[in-house]
């Protein structure tokens, strides 16, 4: 069972803008929600830091809430 509180929108091919301590980078978008994203990670990012998202319409800042195998999860403040 899925116990994400929204559903996921997936996102072949989409790239997104990162801000994270103050550098902007270009990353892959694999999936979003109105509550957060998973995106390629740049570096050396860290649980609970916090990022700034821009792709098209999508904008949101938050934190990373997991990581692994190079990708990361972006909780939304919500």
């Amino acid at each position: 069972m899925d116990s994400r509180r929204f559903a996921r929108s997936g996102s072949v091919g989409v790239f997104a803008g990162l801000k994270m301590r103050g550098r902007s980078h270009i990353v892959s978008l694999h999936n979003w929600s109105p509550g957060g994203v998973c995106v390629d990670l740049p570096g050396a990012a860290k649980l609970g830091e916090r990022v700034h998202i821009v792709s098209g319409s999508l904008r949101g800042s938050g934190r990373i809430v997991w990581m692994a195998a190079g990708r990361a999860g972006i909780e939304f403040d919500l």
